[in-house]
């Protein structure tokens, strides 16, 4: 994910202006970037297009490829060339249905469900690339910063993400994500 905004971007201060989106129902993300300097807009993801319409928000974060295929970058002609961090999608199962499938089904499932991570990992930064090429012929501005403005943000993010752990993510998942983000950037 990136930052998407109606104005260029450089700095943290920049961010913590602008009208960021955040989804709705989720009140305890709204305290938290309020506590933070921020200004959250809750809205429901369908109304976020009509957010960006009446500048009722200016800023949202954003695959690249979200950002092309739902229209949003036509509203925010920015894009903040620092990497937020991948976005996660999942299937959940309880334990009890789990146990009701098959072991042979359970193996079939757990090897399709590998290879389609393998599939996404190579596919997904190859779409976003594609589409922030794309953008760009549309006008998208990307905005990159030096590497010290950089290391302010990601420092600045590692603190404040830190303060989830334990309360909006519980410590074994955000652990476990922490070390996949490292293992991740060590490549």
């Amino acid at each position: 994910a990136h930052i998407f905004s109606a104005a260029s971007l450089t700095t943290l201060n920049d961010l913590q202006r602008t009208k960021l989106y955040t989804s709705a129902g989720e009140d305890s993300m709204v305290q938290w970037y309020k506590e933070n300097g921020f200004q959250p807009v809750p809205l429901a993801l369908t109304d976020v297009l009509m957010g960006l319409n009446t500048g009722l928000i200016d800023a949202y974060p954003s695959p690249p490829y979200g950002a092309l295929v739902l229209q949003w970058y036509r509203q925010t002609s920015h894009m903040l060339n620092v990497p937020l961090s991948p976005v996660f999608g999942a299937t959940v199962i309880t334990k009890r249905a789990w146990r009701q499938i098959g072991e042979s089904d359970r193996n079939a499932m757990l090897s399709s469900a590998a290879k389609t991570q393998e599939f996404f990992f190579a596919e997904i930064p190859r779409q976003d690339q594609e589409a922030v090429k794309e953008m760009k012929t549309r006008g998208l501005i990307v905005t990159s910063v030096d590497e010290t403005a950089t290391a302010v943000f990601r420092e600045t993010a590692e603190k404040l993400t830190v303060s989830w752990r334990g309360t909006m993510i519980p410590v074994d998942i955000y652990d476990a994500a922490v070390q996949a983000r490292n293992a991740y950037r060590a490549q």
